[in-house]
């Protein structure tokens, strides 16, 4: 038995007249709202009225995807609705409204095509007649005795209403109607502009298996993306010699599942974007988005517009030798990525530039596909060592370029500062000659680290005020390890020792009370255990006023370790960076080096940050970006080196 292949193309609303749809009862009723109906009638007319210096003949409007699966029945041949029953229904009701005008300007058009639903059936109509009716003696009251005769009655008040509110449409209407119902003939497939659908129709199979599409492309809300249109566009069996067939089709469709998988690795794809996706969603469509150039239509189906337009009018030969040369563009594109991802050098810089291109100075939002488009151009005509310096001079524009890292301010740069602390991270990285460490952007993106004081800073706030009470336990329970044991005797200590051991010991012992919650402590009661806990801790009163909101005083730190409890103790977040490295959470490699002391050869204490940690911090940043701010360079070597 002959089974029926699937089809991809593009087909006018002229094309559909005559069919018959059928839409089974595992699919909701109609539902679109008239705000959707405007919205397409205005993208229609907008369409039509575009300046004639933008007309391209042969250009078309194409509206989503209509899935379909045929069959026949003993009334002959249908087609099982998967997907956009909404968008076919919507046509219907627009092109019932218009009718009368199209029949007066005689345009002998062939009856509409008919919609039957399993299910719908309302008194002596079902939903077919109802929406044959529609126009005639239909009223507000027999619409709303069924939900989905309601939608349909609206959305046939949404066109009358639309068309009436446009004080120009009657010069438009010809041109509108042209587009809404004329087709091509077959000797002049390029001159008309008309609406067009993408029609994919599956081909022959079970309800079982229609149900498992439509609740991929519904219910999972993965949409049929450019990318599988694009697939079974390539692989129509219409594009290749007969001989060469079954060859040149899995040729393709394997190295595309290859494509697609390494794609599908989060180490590989957020390297390429900030753009995080669905599970089952491709990926390769930014392959195609790259390839065939940036796309201004709204629906995302451009780099498939595309190519289906370019193939409308090729032979067999001409369509598989076209098909060829557009994957061959395809693989060339995924191989200079993966050059990139596996060079070291390049994919740190590439990745900097991709991960801090909504934060550019520039004043125009830079999308991340303009930026590899034109990275893709410029490696092409350059060597790698050209390559190189040209990503160095691209960093460079990302940063402050007018001042001296040292005097840069959280509370005036805090973008740039951000930037600056991914490179330092990054460079410290690249610096190390004995390690092949990579900052990991995927792990980077999906954490929400972001730029952070290493010293709370504190405010007018009282921390009563600033820590809800369903905090405090927690907060006192992240503070007892750093306080002596209340059983740890003192015998022995010097006398300011002893004494110092046992106020540590008091506190400790008010926390735990806090902890336990058997002592009710009130705001101010909790407000003076904090001065306490402050002062033990040495918070804040060991760095300079004016070191803390430098960039010595600043670090990248998650939301949960930072915010937790607002303004965390150093020595708290210390404890927390520890316990997370430990237990294999992605740390930066310079946020970890910080609390570590790592810039500070004899540290103080590990309790608090202070000025001279600060100031250790900010040498290593210098020395590290030396390069992007050579200004900094005599100033770093004239410091005396207390670190490293």
């Amino acid at each position: 038995m002959h089974m029926k292949q699937r089809q991809l193309y593009l087909r006018s609303i002229r094309e559909l007249f005559g069919l018959r749809f059928f839409i089974p009862a595992y699919q909701r009723g109609y539902r679109w709202t008239r705000e959707q109906v405007m919205a397409l009638l205005a993208d229609i007319l907008e369409f039509v009225q575009r300046p004639t210096e933008d007309t391209d003949v042969g250009s078309f409007y194409c509206l989503q995807p209509i899935v379909v699966r045929q069959g026949t029945d003993d009334r002959g041949t249908y087609y099982e609705v998967i997907d956009g029953q909404q968008r076919l229904t919507t046509l219907y009701i627009i092109l019932k409204y218009f009718q009368p005008q199209l029949e007066f300007l005689r345009y002998n058009l062939p009856e509409l095509y008919t919609l039957e639903y399993e299910t719908r059936q309302q008194g002596a109509y079902d939903s077919n007649q109802f929406l044959q009716r529609l126009g005639k003696e239909v009223t507000q009251e027999e619409a709303d005795t069924n939900i989905d005769y309601h939608f349909m009655y609206q959305a046939y008040q949404s066109v009358k209403d639309w068309v009436g509110a446009q004080h120009n449409f009657q010069q438009h209407m010809v041109p509108f109607l042209n587009a809404l119902v004329l087709s091509p003939s077959d000797n002049d497939k390029t001159k008309l502009s008309n609406i067009r659908i993408i029609w994919y129709d599956l081909g022959e199979g079970s309800k079982e298996e229609s149900i498992q599409v439509f609740t991929r492309l519904n219910i999972g809300k993965i949409p049929l993306t450019s990318a599988e249109l694009i697939k079974a566009l390539f692989l129509q069996k219409r594009n290749f010699d007969p001989a060469l067939l079954s060859l040149k089709q899995l040729q393709i469709a394997t190295e595309w599942d290859q494509i697609e998988q390494r794609l599908q690795q989060d180490e590989f794809w957020y390297f390429l974007t900030n753009e995080p996706l669905m599970a089952g969603s491709t990926r390769i469509d930014l392959l195609f988005s790259l390839v065939k150039g940036p796309d201004d239509r709204r629906d995302t189906l451009g780099p498939f517009l595309t190519y289906s337009k370019e193939l409308l009018d090729k032979d067999q030969i001409g369509r598989a030798k076209y098909i060829e040369d557009e994957w061959l563009k395809v693989k060339h594109c995924y191989l200079r990525l993966i050059e990139w991802f596996t060079d070291r050098q390049l994919y740190h810089y590439i990745g900097f530039l991709i991960q801090t291109h909504d934060t550019s100075r520039s004043s125009k939002k830079e999308d991340y596909r303009d930026l590899l488009r034109e990275l893709l151009s410029t490696s092409r005509r350059m060597s790698k060592t050209d390559f190189l310096k040209e990503l160095e001079g691209k960093i460079k524009d990302r940063l402050p370029q007018k001042k001296m890292l040292s005097e840069l301010t959280y509370s005036t740069d805090s973008k740039p500062i951000e930037r600056i602390l991914l490179l330092f991270n990054i460079e410290t990285l690249l610096q190390e000659d004995k390690s092949d460490a990579r900052f990991p952007f995927h792990l980077f993106k999906k954490e929400r680290w972001n730029i952070e004081h290493i010293c709370s800073v504190a405010d007018d706030i009282t921390p009563s005020k600033r820590m809800p009470k369903n905090k405090r336990e927690d907060w006192a329970k992240d503070l007892i390890p750093l306080f002596p044991d209340t059983n740890q005797p003192t015998h022995g200590a010097k006398k300011g020792q002893d004494v110092q051991q046992e106020k540590g010991q008091s506190i400790r012992a008010k926390l735990n009370e806090l902890a336990k919650g058997t002592k009710e402590y009130d705001d101010g009661t909790f407000d003076k255990l904090y001065g306490e806990v402050a002062r033990w801790l040495h918070e804040g009163d060991q760095i300079e006023e004016e070191d803390k909101d430098g960039l010595g005083n600043l670090a990248l730190l998650d939301e949960r370790t930072n915010k937790s409890y607002k303004n965390a103790f150093f020595a708290v977040k210390r404890m927390t960076i520890i316990d997370l490295d430990r237990h294999g959470r992605f740390i930066p490699i310079a946020t970890k080096n910080l609390f570590l002391k790592y810039y500070t050869r004899f540290p103080m204490s590990m309790l608090y940050w202070s000025s001279m940690d600060a100031k250790n911090y900010l040498c290593a940043i210098e020395r590290k970006l030396a390069k992007y701010f050579p200004s900094n360079t005599l100033e770093t070597n004239n410091q005396n080196d207390d670190s490293e």
